[in-house]
Formats: structure tokens, sequence, C-alpha cells
């Protein structure tokens, strides 16, 4: 924005008549070029009377330095007409644009997939801790899902429905009924650990009389 000085010396005013006058606008100390702080202190008035409560307030280093703010709502079109373009044209504060957007993409990516890998870290200890807590609380509800998972992950699907064309070959007549009499098992509870010996029986010599793959 451009900055505004004040002539050095002593202060000169100007007798201008209204008519002359355009339009107000609005120039703020440059407190930044003048090293102003904010170590000022000002009473608060209260019904015309200062009292014991101070705030802090900016002192100003100089009376010299302002800017003219050409940001401001008010008179912006008044003020661009009033300034040549060199003060009032925008500057770029990126130069290339494309390559700025691929960096910050990048940028972005990055936290994205670690945000991600934090969130499946975080969900994989609260289901260890979720399941270590059930193994507490119930010891044989918990091994029975272990021992039927462990079943479950080594067997063939068909194997496990006890529907298999080739169980004789691959796994046994007895050993496709052992499997399905621990699923009946397990859907009856954990407590529950009954075998039915005809229907097992029934089940094997439907497995025998299942027809086997040419």
């Amino acid at each position: 924005m451009p900055e505004l000085r004040r002539s050095p010396g002593n202060p000169m005013h100007s007798v201008i008549a209204a008519s002359d006058v355009l339009f107000n606008i609005n120039v703020p100390h440059n407190c930044r070029d003048g090293g102003c702080s904010a170590k000022g202190r000002r009473a608060v008035r209260q019904e015309r009377q200062d009292t014991n409560i101070s705030v802090p307030v900016i002192e100003h280093a100089d009376d010299c330095l302002y800017i003219l703010n050409t940001h401001a709502l008010h008179h912006a079109a008044l003020v661009r007409k009033a300034l040549p373009r060199y003060l009032t044209a925008p500057l770029p504060y990126i130069t290339d644009r494309e390559a700025s957007h691929k960096q910050t993409a990048t940028d972005l990516r990055k936290t994205h997939d670690a945000r991600r890998r934090r969130d499946a870290d975080a969900r994989q200890a609260r289901k260890a801790k979720t399941d270590a807590e059930k193994a507490r609380t119930n010891p044989g509800e918990a091994c029975a899902s272990a021992v039927a998972t462990t079943v479950g992950d080594s067997v063939p699907r068909t194997a496990r429905t006890g529907h298999s064309c080739a169980a004789g070959e691959d796994l046994g007549v007895s050993a496709a009924a052992d499997i399905v009499t621990m699923e009946r098992n397990n859907t009856q509870g954990p407590g529950a650990a009954v075998v039915d010996a005809e229907r097992v029986d029934a089940e094997m010599v439907d497995a025998e009389q299942l027809p086997r793959p040419i």
C-alpha cells in the first residue's frame, strides 16, 4: 500500500474550500516501520472521569509515517482513480501458480496419509483392547472363538459346510463330521458341547454317498 510521509520540521496547515474536498481516506499509522510498541497504558473513563482501571495502548514512536489504506471499502474506486496505476496495481505473491498448487497438493497427500495411518493404528489398538477385555470377562467364549477361527481359516470352505465332493480325499469323512459337529456346538454355545451320535452317523453316510469328481 502507498505510504504517506509528513514533511519534517514545523507542521504546515493549509486552508482550502469545502468544494475542493473530493472524498475522505483512511490513513493508519505505519507502526511496523516506525517501531511502535504496546507498552503504553491508558486510564478507562467512566462518567467523564478517569478510573483506576487501565488498558494497554500502542505508543507511536513518530508522527510522520502513515499508510494509505487502499483496501478500504469506502471510496475505493475514487482512490484508485486519483492514484497512479503503479501504486494500486496488485502484486502477485506466487510466481509459479501451477508449481505452488502441485506442492500444496503433495503436502496435503502426505498429511492425509499420515492421518489415515494414525487412525488405522488407533482402530487396531481399540480392537486389541476390546478383545482383551472379552477374554478376561469370558475366557470360554474367547477360546471357542479362537478355535473356530483357526479351523475356519485352515479348512476349505466346501469342507466347512459339510458338502465337499472330495471330502474323503482331502480331509476324510471323519474330519468332515468333526467339523460339522464343532460348528453345531459353537452355535449352541461354549458350554453346550453335546454330540448327537445318530446325526453325526447320518451325516457321515451322506458324505460317503456324495458323487466324487471325475
